[in-house]
C-alpha cells in the first residue's frame, strides 16, 4: 500500500473504518435485541435500530470534522501541547454535536412511527455520553492520523522515486554519483567521454554524446553544436552572430557557442 495511490489508500482506509463501525453497530443491535428477549422487555426491534443507527449516523457526520482536524491539527505544524489541548476541546464539541444530532434523528424517526422519543436523563446524562464519545473521538483521530501519515509517506516515496528516475548515474572513482538532470547546465564531448557541467562541478562520464543526447532529450536537453548539448531551461539569452552561429548565455553566466545548423534548439 505504501507504493500505491494516496487517494486509493485513503479510500481503502475509510472503507475499513466504516466497515468496522457498521459491524460494531450491528453487533450492538443484535446483542440488545437478544437481551430484551431474555429479559422480557417490550422494546421493539425498530427502536433498537433507531438508537444504534442514529448514533452511527451522527458519528459519520462528526467524523468528517475529525478527519479535517487530524490532517491539520498535528505536529510538527503545532506544538504537542497545542495539539493535545486543541483535540481535547474538539472532542468535547464533537460529543455535544454527536448527542444533538443523535437526539434529532431519534425524534424524527419516532415521530414518523407515530410515537414520542424521550432522551433519558435529559441534558444531565451528557457526561455519560461524553465519556464514551471521548473514546470514540480518540479512535477516529488515531485511525485518521495514521491514514494521513500513510498518505504523506506514500507521496514522499513517490517523490523520491521520481527524483531517482530523473538523475544521471556517474562513476567517480570507486563511488557512484547521482546528478539530477535539472542541475546539469550543459554537456560537452571529451574524447571517449563527455564532460558534465553541473551545480556540483564538472564530471567526466563514459558515454558518447549521441547516446547521452538520446537519453537526455526527454529531459529538456538539445544539441547546439556537434560536440555540445545544453539544457534549454538553463538558457537565459541568445545572441545571433553574422555567420549564423549563436551565443547562448546560461543562468550560471557561462556563454556557449552554437552552430547555425542547430539554431533554435537552445532557444527557450
Amino acid at each position: 500500500m505504501t507504493n500505491g495511490n494516496p487517494r486509493f489508500i485513503h479510500r481503502i482506509g475509510i472503507l475499513v473504518l466504516l466497515g468496522y463501525a457498521a459491524v460494531q453497530t450491528f453487533a450492538n443491535i443484535a446483542s440488545r435485541i437478544a437481551d430484551n428477549r431474555r429479559a422480557g422487555n417490550s422494546e421493539a426491534a425498530w427502536q433498537v435500530w433507531t438508537y444504534e443507527g442514529s448514533s452511527l449516523a451522527a458519528w459519520l457526520v462528526v467524523g468528517a470534522g475529525v478527519w479535517w482536524l487530524a490532517s491539520r491539527l498535528r505536529p510538527p505544524r503545532y506544538r504537542w501541547l497545542a495539539v493535545i489541548a486543541g483535540h481535547l476541546a474538539a472532542a468535547i464539541a464533537a460529543s455535544a454535536l454527536h448527542v444533538g444530532l443523535m437526539i434529532a434523528i431519534r425524534h424524527a424517526v419516532f415521530l414518523l412511527a407515530g410515537s414520542r422519543y424521550v432522551f433519558t436523563g435529559g441534558f444531565g446524562s451528557w457526561p455519560y455520553e461524553l465519556r464514551k464519545d471521548l473514546a470514540t473521538y480518540l479512535l477516529f483521530l488515531l485511525a485518521f492520523a495514521f491514514l494521513h501519515w500513510l498518505r504523506d509517506r506514500t507521496l514522499a516515496d513517490r517523490r523520491s522515486a521520481e527524483a531517482h528516475d530523473h538523475a544521471l548515474e556517474v562513476r567517480d572513482g570507486d563511488r557512484t554519483l547521482r546528478i539530477p538532470f535539472c542541475e546539469i547546465s550543459h554537456v560537452e564531448a571529451a574524447g571517449n567521454y563527455v564532460e558534465l557541467h553541473a551545480n556540483v562541478g564538472r564530471h567526466l562520464h563514459r558515454a558518447t554524446l549521441a547516446a547521452l543526447e538520446a537519453e537526455l532529450a526527454e529531459h529538456g536537453f538539445r544539441r547546439i553544436h556537434r560536440s555540445r548539448l545544453v539544457r534549454v531551461g538553463a538558457v537565459r539569452a541568445e545572441q545571433i552572430l553574422r555567420s549564423g552561429d549563436f551565443i547562448l548565455t546560461l543562468e550560471s553566466g557561462d556563454k556557449l557557442r552554437g552552430s547555425r545548423r542547430y539554431r533554435g534548439a537552445g532557444a527557450r
